[in-house]
């Protein structure tokens, strides 16, 4: 299945899956994890891995959640391929994606957690966590790359 990046920031659909689709729609569409967590069965199981990407089934059906935390690499397990992989050939820095979103009148919400990550999370519930990966106490935005792209279920 094809994925495009820009969809999926710009409408929260990830190729033809979106958050609340049933496990049993996402197969249909001849997506299927080839690891979940251990101790579960496919059915039984929290999260399904596809390469990097993890979705994750809060109630064990439906769609909550999907996750990649190994940006700039890129791995789907086959089962997606993904047609604009600008976030993933190089390192994004935080003013950049920043200075995007803006650009594209983007509505947007800018959090700093308590370990010092900085989350931007769109209206659609797309969000990007960056995170100083320098290994200082320097602290300054321009140093923040990007480490998480992932949906979430808006309430």
């Amino acid at each position: 299945m094809e994925v495009d990046l820009f969809k999926f920031i710009n409408t929260g659909q990830f190729g033809n899956i979106q958050i609340g689709m049933s496990k049993s729609k996402i197969e249909a569409l001849n997506v299927t994890p080839q690891i979940w967590l251990s101790n579960t069965t496919k059915d039984s199981s929290r999260i399904w891995k596809f390469g990097s990407f993890e979705f994750h089934f809060d109630d064990l059906t439906n769609l909550s959640a999907i996750y990649n935390d190994h940006i700039p690499s890129i791995d789907t397990d086959n089962n997606f391929e993904i047609t604009e992989p600008w976030l993933f050939k190089t390192s994004i820095l935080y003013l950049d994606l920043l200075k995007g979103l803006s650009n594209s009148s983007k509505t947007f919400k800018e959090t700093k957690d308590d370990i010092g990550l900085i989350n931007l999370t769109l209206t659609n519930g797309v969000y990007f966590i960056f995170e100083n990966t320098n290994e200082t106490k320097d602290l300054e935005k321009e140093k923040y790359t990007l480490v998480v792209l992932g949906i979430k279920n808006v309430p």
